[in-house]
């Protein structure tokens, strides 16, 4: 979504035509960052395989220059990072390998995403991951295959990205607002 958004934002044109729907571009950056939401909203009900290879078409078609590793300011944190943040009592949960929004992709690689992920910040923190926050963790991102999955892989509890209370003991420990 930060590569989505990075080629909306820079665009030179308008209409921006991207997974089969044309966006208006914005010429003002204020109403580009409101703008970009629907483009955005768009991009997370598609199925993540057809939204990657809509993003590299979309760079194609700008003849944009997305750096392979991200922009500096959105790097991801070292292992040496996470484990030092770690052993000063910092918890970490799991967010999944590669990002994606879990009810976009098959089952066998949410299956994947989920232990995959697990596994390696287990090995590389030596401790139990009992948690997962969802990616992107609205009301689009959780449904049962994605909660069932996440029991499967071994996580206690799964925390979405929606407003509202848990109750003491939750109805869903995998729902937890």
């Amino acid at each position: 979504f930060d590569r989505l958004y990075h080629l909306y934002f820079n665009a030179r044109r308008s209409p921006l035509r991207f997974a089969g729907q044309d966006f208006y571009v914005a010429k003002l950056p204020a109403e580009r960052r409101l703008a970009v939401v629907k483009v955005l909203e768009h991009a997370k009900r598609l199925p993540d395989d057809y939204l990657r290879t809509s993003l590299i078409e979309l760079e194609r078609d700008l003849d944009a220059n997305y750096p392979e590793a991200g922009f500096e300011e959105s790097r991801t944190m070292t292992w040496d990072q996470i484990r030092e943040m770690a052993d000063s009592g910092i918890e970490f949960g799991s967010h999944a390998v590669t990002h994606p929004i879990l009810t976009n992709v098959s089952p066998a690689r949410l299956a994947i995403e989920m232990s995959a992920s697990k596994s390696r910040l287990e090995r590389e923190l030596g401790r139990t991951i009992a948690v997962i926050a969802y990616p992107d963790g609205g009301d689009l991102a959780v449904n049962e295959l994605v909660t069932s999955a996440a029991r499967s892989a071994g996580y206690r509890l799964g925390a979405c990205y929606m407003p509202g209370l848990n109750a003491p003991v939750p109805s869903d420990p995998f729902r937890l607002r």
